[in-house]
């Protein structure tokens, strides 16, 4: 299973004044390219949460696919501590 959101922040931006609500990691390479810099005193801490119906248990598929978003939460919050070092 493969879990991405392709983004292409620079195709998006060019030539344009643009404040961006974005993880570190979806501008990592405007970031290392130096076209675009993190504003600082803005961090927004948020949660997301995994709805069901009530009347319906989880099959073994959606047990799967929620313990996969866990794995890739745990891995973008730590590329996203390690890219704060980096440019933040």
């Amino acid at each position: 299973m493969h879990i991405d959101v392709p983004i292409n922040l620079s195709g998006f931006t060019k030539g344009k004044e643009v404040l961006a609500l974005t993880g570190l990691g979806q501008a990592e390479p405007e970031l290392a390219a130096g076209t675009m810099v993190q504003l600082h005193g803005l961090a927004i801490p948020a949660r997301y949460g995994i709805l069901r119906l009530k009347t319906h248990s989880l099959s073994p598929a959606a047990l799967e696919f929620i313990a996969e978003i866990r794995a890739v939460e745990a891995e973008i919050v730590e590329r996203e501590e390690e890219l704060a070092a980096i440019y933040g």
